[in-house]
């Protein structure tokens, strides 16, 4: 981990994570996968190119701190989103964290989504919860993880997009259709 070195008694202590936007922790290898699966051109001509890629500068405001020519965190999150297509996308995207999480010895999480990135490209809400909830329901029992997901919204786009993508979700989200996001103390979503 970036050379750090982790106590074995830190590494031993259970551990919940509250706030992690699953797209964000889309690892490069299997960005590469899926833009090969879903046909998807990346502007990387080969796998080191993209891995270059992801040496990110954290802070996204260039303006204030210069541009070093290399991209965002913000900048490589959306460029990432744009391979994930399929159902079965979201979900290897959903266990790859939870199988992480798990190594971590994470007990619970609770990752944050969004359908805006998605909505606008014709890929339907019921693609990206279907592949999400089948991840937390088979991570919670392989790897021993459990989770509730929240719908977020990214503020600079249009109200008309967030609240496509909240009806999108509410139609589909919450315990009656087997998973749980954004549940409140009372179960309602």
């Amino acid at each position: 981990m970036n050379g750090l070195q982790i106590s074995p008694f830190i590494t031993s202590l259970p551990k919940v994570e509250l706030h992690v936007h699953i797209e964000g922790t889309l690892t490069p290898s299997l960005r590469w996968k899926l833009a090969q699966r879903n046909r998807i051109p990346l502007p990387y001509a080969t796998y080191a190119d993209l891995l270059e890629s992801y040496n990110v500068l954290y802070n996204h405001r260039k303006e204030l701190h210069g541009d070093t020519g290399a991209p965002t965190f913000l900048e490589t999150y959306f460029a990432g989103t744009q391979v994930l297509c399929e159902e079965d996308d979201f979900y290897e995207l959903g266990m790859a964290y939870l199988e992480k999480a798990a190594d971590m010895n994470v007990r619970y999480a609770e990752p944050f989504f969004d359908l805006q990135a998605y909505l606008p490209h014709g890929i339907p809400a019921a693609t990206v919860l279907n592949g999400y909830m089948r991840a937390q329901r088979e991570g919670a029992q392989k790897f021993g993880v459990r989770s509730n997901w929240i719908l977020c919204f990214i503020r600079d786009r249009p109200v008309e997009e967030g609240i496509a993508a909240y009806e999108g979700g509410a139609a589909l989200g919450g315990r009656d259709n087997g998973g749980s996001w954004a549940v409140s103390r009372g179960g309602a979503g």
